[in-house]
């Protein structure tokens, strides 16, 4: 079964010396990640495979005092459609968010 994976919420921001360095480990990683206008955007095509945040590479890189802001995704189809997941950062500090949306007959 295939997944459908997006971005949900973006409002992540960094020093550019941050987004250069993520943006060029990424890329040694199979990510294709760009920062533009104070907004970090990702390639989606990999999917379920978008989401690169939990891993000591980007963790290491994250861990910087000018990383603010929350990125989360939504998973649209799938074995866990409706699942929202993300990862809240202030001050370089992280915090892993869930949640889910459920769809309950209309009254």
């Amino acid at each position: 079964m295939s997944w459908h994976v997006g971005v949900y919420e973006n409002t992540l921001t960094m020093d550019a010396a941050v987004a250069e360095r993520l943006i060029a480990e990424g890329d040694n990683q199979g990510y294709l990640l760009f920062y533009e206008n104070d907004k970090l955007t990702i390639d989606g095509d990999p999917a379920e495979h978008i989401d690169f945040f939990w891993q000591d590479w980007a963790e290491e890189i994250l861990d910087d005092s000018s990383v603010n802001g929350v990125f989360a995704f939504i998973s649209a189809e799938g074995d866990n459609a409706g699942s929202i997941w993300g990862y809240q950062f202030d001050q370089g500090r992280v915090t892993e968010l869930v949640g889910e949306i459920r769809l309950v007959p209309a009254s």
